[in-house]
């Protein structure tokens, strides 16, 4: 089995998320449209892990999404869902 990050080093992953994400208006817009979370809600709500998880979870849901933010962000494919895991609290894979 693969080791999960330790949760700080996810809680940081997710946040580099919300900042690529809300550093594009056409991610942040389809973001938004797509969950139903207003950006402002967000950004209020960093401090939870649960909101970091649906960032996260939100990106794996779209492959192509996904491979542009591990590209962008040089960092191993797997670390988002890896990320996720620990602050969902969830051993299931993706």
């Amino acid at each position: 089995m693969t080791t999960l990050p330790d949760r700080e080093t996810a809680q940081v992953l997710a946040l580099r998320a919300v900042e690529w994400l809300l550093r594009d208006p056409y991610r942040s817009g389809r973001f938004e449209a797509s969950t139903g979370m207003p950006l402002l809600a967000l950004k209020e709500q960093l401090d939870d892990d649960a909101t970091l998880a649906a960032v996260l979870e939100y990106l794996l849901g779209d492959e192509s999404l996904l491979l542009s933010f591990v590209a962008d962000m040089d960092i191993e494919a797997d670390m988002p869902r890896l990320s996720w895991m620990r602050l969902s609290g969830t051993r299931d894979a993706w």
